[in-house]
């Protein structure tokens, strides 16, 4: 049974041992609410399991141990599922999920608890910080673009209910009734876009998204990501968002964005041909390939089982929360191709 004023805080370790000391130290100073904190260590290098275990062993932590490294998405799932039993006993209504590269502020969980008392909300975004440059925001929820794309929130100036797709799940807070009903991860995610794909679930189901500007929280931006960030997962990343289209997407507004959706990423290979970005044409056409060779049918499979009673918003009302691609595109390309600033495959390969 946990504590009535407590939050189950979950948090997934591989071979990340000291951002992850950090973290759960962060969490056990937590002021006023206490974090029921469970780890996942991913079979790391080093004993990092053990070392975890020898450090944080008389502080109540639970650690868990995968003896392969299932990722981040099914790691969350797998620690989810093992507690939604002793969940079921208890009052607990909501999980906390946060990057073991992220570390939040003394009165996180605080913030959280009293948004949610005040809000009665079912999904929550933190205020997430540069860890090196703390006035730098990092992430304040999701927002969806005409595009289909989901992209994170970087100013709170365009942040509101009616636009936010959702927590980043490295530092949001879950209801756990809303799990139940929309279910947990979609595992053909591994590490990456798990999060806006759920968000956008919820969305479509008409849960309660809300942003929790006092519940800050410092992220070492690529901390986790740049382990496993490279040309194929680029590809992986491009073919979730395709997939997250063909699953979720209402058939009306699919129907008339198609033809859009496909001419935005035809300009973008043929802009990156003309700039000499050639790696990113790659990927575009790669990722477009192999989607519709070996992921397309599981995309249609998912999206008849998540239409089976649900009840979805209308094609209209999605419209109208989402943002217009062409001026993201338009900053985006100046950013990377006018002031030369370094994509993400460039920072991290």
């Amino acid at each position: 049974m946990y504590p009535k004023d407590s939050i189950p805080c979950i948090v997934i370790n591989w071979n990340g041992y000291h951002n992850t000391v950090e973290c759960l130290e962060a969490l056990l100073t937590q002021k006023e609410v206490k974090a029921n904190i469970h780890v996942l260590d991913n079979n790391s290098s080093d004993q990092e399991y053990e070392r975890l275990q020898a450090r944080f062993g008389d502080k109540g932590i639970n650690f868990h141990y995968s003896d392969v490294n299932i990722g981040f998405t099914r790691g969350c799932n797998l620690l989810i599922q093992k507690l939604f039993d002793k969940w079921q006993k208890s009052d607990v209504k909501y999980v906390f999920l946060i990057n073991n590269d992220a570390v939040p502020s003394l009165n996180c969980l605080k913030a959280l608890k009293s948004h949610i008392d005040m809000n009665k909300v079912d999904l929550v975004s933190c205020k997430m910080l540069d860890y090196y440059r703390r006035t730098i925001i990092d992430n304040l929820g999701h927002k969806m673009l005409r595009s289909g794309e989901i992209v994170p929130i970087k100013s709170e100036s365009t942040i509101n209910e009616y636009s936010n797709f959702g927590p980043c799940a490295g530092a949001g807070l879950y209801s756990v009734t809303c799990l139940r009903e929309i279910g947990l991860f979609d595992e053909y995610f591994n590490t990456g876009y798990e999060d806006a794909e759920l968000g956008f679930r919820a969305k479509l189901t008409q849960c309660k998204v809300s942003f929790a500007p006092k519940a800050l929280v410092y992220h070492k931006g690529g901390g986790s990501i740049k382990k496993v960030f490279n040309e194929n997962y680029s590809i992986k990343n491009q073919k979730n968002i395709l997939y997250t289209i063909v699953k979720l997407y209402p058939g009306p507004l699919l129907f008339i964005m198609l033809p859009f959706i496909i001419l935005r990423q035809l300009t973008a290979i043929l802009i990156s041909f003309l700039f000499l970005k050639f790696n990113y044409s790659k990927i575009l056409f790669v990722s477009y390939r192999w989607f519709f060779l070996e992921d397309f049918r599981r995309a249609i499979r998912s999206r008849k089982e998540f239409k089976r009673e649900r009840i979805i918003i209308s094609s209209l009302s999605l419209f109208k929360s989402q943002f217009s691609a062409l001026i993201f595109d338009i900053k985006r390309a100046y950013r990377y191709l006018v002031k030369r600033n370094k994509s993400s495959l460039d920072q991290y390969r």
